[in-house]
């Protein structure tokens, strides 16, 4: 109860700082729209959706779901060396948080962060992906919350705009319009094609949230245009961007906090 009490009166200021963290983050370190505080935000949502799905989680669960999704990509080795990771990550934490909260919610995210990695947890096996659980996550008091947010990060993926757009980023915007939806159809296909045939959900997850977005995805797949006129016009073709605010979302989450501090035991 003593550490919680700043979480729960720090709610909002907690998530606007991170969210304000992860901009300067992306200035910082040249990150496109498919990694920055826009795609943080729409990772917030679906654990936000996620959360709703599922039965009440301790509001301390609950905070570090939310800041965990905001700050997940903060120590991506696509845009910063490897050997920064874990100092880029401290500095986020010790930046966003109070100094109460540092050695508890900020060692607890601290630890699950770094482990959140698609490309580092699940390998494609024949035609099925496989999920590994880290080591380090093996006996992590928090791996519900962790796998929440693994989740929510995994929903995110059904948007075909992040992967165009990483790939106008990574290849300099040099890549024809031709070239990238390529790219993001074989990426599409090897990846978020097999997200449910290979049980990368949990149930409800996949009934409520994986299905729907995978029906959408594929909709954008099936009515591409012979040709698109621009780059713009491809982004939009394939736009499915919650219809929420991030303001909507965080209002939502504190509600849900308040209601679950009488629900469920801290």
């Amino acid at each position: 109860m003593r550490n919680f009490i700043p979480c729960f009166a720090l709610f909002r200021t907690l998530l606007e700082r991170s969210d304000h963290y992860v901009m300067e983050h992306a200035q910082r370190f040249q990150v496109d729209e498919s990694h920055n505080h826009l795609h943080s935000r729409q990772v917030l949502y679906y654990t936000k959706e996620i959360l709703q799905q599922r039965p009440p989680i301790k509001p301390y669960d609950m905070v570090m779901a939310s800041l965990g999704a905001v700050l997940h990509d903060v120590p991506d080795s696509k845009y910063i060396p490897q050997h920064q990771n874990t100092p880029v990550l401290r500095h986020a934490i010790e930046t966003i948080l109070p100094w109460s909260l540092h050695s508890t919610l900020g060692a607890d995210l601290e630890k699950m962060i770094p482990h959140l990695s698609f490309s580092k947890t699940v390998q494609k096996q024949g035609d099925r992906l496989h999920y590994t659980l880290p080591e380090a996550m093996k006996n992590f008091a928090h791996l519900d919350t962790y796998h929440v947010i693994r989740q929510a990060d995994l929903l995110s993926s059904y948007h075909t705009k992040r992967t165009l757009l990483y790939r106008m980023h990574k290849n300099q915007y040099k890549l024809s319009k031709e070239d990238a939806l390529e790219e993001a159809r074989d990426l599409f296909r090897d990846r978020m094609a097999l997200l449910r045939p290979s049980g990368m959900f949990d149930k409800d997850i996949d009934h409520h949230l994986a299905k729907p977005l995978e029906k959408k995805a594929l909709e954008r797949w099936d009515t591409i245009p012979s040709s698109f006129p621009t780059w713009e016009a491809m982004l939009d073709h394939f736009e499915m961007d919650p219809e929420e605010s991030w303001e909507k979302t965080v209002d939502d989450l504190e509600f849900f906090l308040k209601k679950n501090m009488g629900t469920v035991n801290l």
